[in-house]
């Protein structure tokens, strides 16, 4: 029995929507946990590529550690462009969750 093309996609779409209606309702709660999470899983991801471009700052610019580590506390976040608009902050998207 072959099933053609309108009745595969009548058969997703219908999955897709019947996920939808049966997804569980987050309370403020729950969603301040999940941030938190998120926060957590993000910094544990940056902290590596943090460390990194402080040693490159200390070895290949030849600056002091202190002053490396200030310029990069706020490393994998979100930034302004020079031209407007902003550079996304890193692994926002990268959620293993």
């Amino acid at each position: 029995m072959a099933v053609s093309n309108r009745q595969f996609l009548i058969v997703v779409v219908t999955i897709i929507l019947s996920g939808a209606v049966f997804a569980e309702e987050i309370t403020r709660d729950g969603a301040l946990e999940l941030m938190e999470e998120c926060q957590k899983q993000r910094e544990e991801n940056i902290a590596p590529l943090r460390e990194q471009a402080i040693e490159d700052c200390v070895t290949n610019r030849g600056r002091d550690r202190e002053y490396c580590e200030s310029f990069n506390r706020t490393f994998g976040n979100a930034r302004p462009r020079p031209g407007g608009g902003m550079i996304p902050g890193m692994f926002w998207g990268a959620s293993s969750l």
